[in-house]
């Protein structure tokens, strides 16, 4: 069940389960000890806890509280009815300020839908607070990004560790020195991406323990399977699916996929589908550490060499 994996049934349901700097500790819990909060953006990369801080946050200062996600609930619309509403209504809880929390606002692309964001946020100051989430902040107003207390959550390193030991221990699964290893290079490689790495972490465990694959060889078999599919003009969904099913043997790890690839290609015989195949790959490779979806930025780049091989 969706609830049995680790990334959901770890979740943390507490200020103290959440990886937090000392410093952004401290200053939560002077928001919980005062009861009040000034309006707040947290920005950063998926994976960080954002959402699960701001709901944790939210609810441990004791009032009424809204969650939007921007995502799936974008535009003017959702800000003038749903929030506004919410927002002018009195609260059920005495002396408590209530709370939006706004999830990935960055999907507020639109001008006009920040903008009334905006007006709300300072009409309804003195009764009401916003928690703000986004990926990317540049795509945040500034008139919005003024409005608001900025606090990244970059997990402190020495933290996740520590989270991910608790959760192996209270999986009752015992490392041995190389486990230990390969658990640590799990953790560096994908921080501080706190789901992908105990995502990542869950993949290893068959049978009750971390098993030790060679990422890179399993990666490079893969890469040159993809090749040949290509070569053998196999649809773009067979190519897809393929990769998918593979995805525990190389960790999801599409940019070391995409990198064994241009190796594969690299040793192509015809030069000018080598050259071409080559120039193709290290552009989706370079993308790969600014798209929202990697899996989707692999599946650019095999479409696009099927037109090079």
């Amino acid at each position: 069940m969706f609830e049995d994996l680790f990334i959901e049934k770890y979740r943390p349901k507490a200020m103290a389960e959440i990886v937090l700097e000392d410093s952004v500790r401290a200053k939560f819990e002077q928001f919980i000890k005062t009861r009040s909060i000034p309006h707040l953006l947290f920005a950063g990369n998926p994976g960080q806890g954002k959402s699960t801080s701001a709901k944790i946050l939210a609810k441990a200062l004791g009032g009424d509280y809204l969650y939007i996600n921007a995502s799936d609930e974008s535009g003017i619309d959702t800000v003038r009815n749903k929030i506004q509403n919410f927002a002018q209504t009195v609260s059920m809880s005495d002396n408590v300020i209530k709370i939006v929390i706004l999830d990935e606002i960055d999907a507020h692309s639109n001008g006009a839908a920040q903008g009334a964001l905006r007006n709300i946020m300072e009409t309804y100051s003195e009764v009401c607070r916003f928690i703000l989430t986004c990926n990317s902040i540049a795509k945040v107003i500034k008139p919005i990004q003024s409005r608001c207390q900025r606090i990244d959550l970059v997990p402190p390193l020495k933290g996740v560790l520590s989270r991910v030991v608790a959760i192996l221990n209270a999986e009752n699964i015992r490392l041995d020195a190389d486990q230990k290893a390969y658990v640590g290079r799990l953790v560096k490689k994908h921080y501080p991406d706190m789901r992908t790495i105990i995502g990542a972490i869950e993949q290893s465990i068959i049978d009750g323990q971390i098993t030790i694959k060679n990422i890179n060889d399993l990666s490079n078999n893969i890469a040159t399977e993809v090749m040949d599919m290509i070569k053998g003009k196999k649809s773009i969904t067979n190519i897809r699916e393929y990769v998918i099913g593979k995805s525990m043997d190389f960790n999801n790890d599409y940019n070391l996929l995409l990198k064994n690839l241009f190796n594969v290609a690299f040793v192509l015989e015809d030069e000018k589908k080598k050259r071409e195949s080559m120039l193709i790959i290290s552009k989706y490779l370079y993308q790969n550490g600014f798209v929202m979806d990697q899996e989707i930025n692999a599946t650019a780049c095999y479409l696009e060499l099927m037109s090079a091989v």
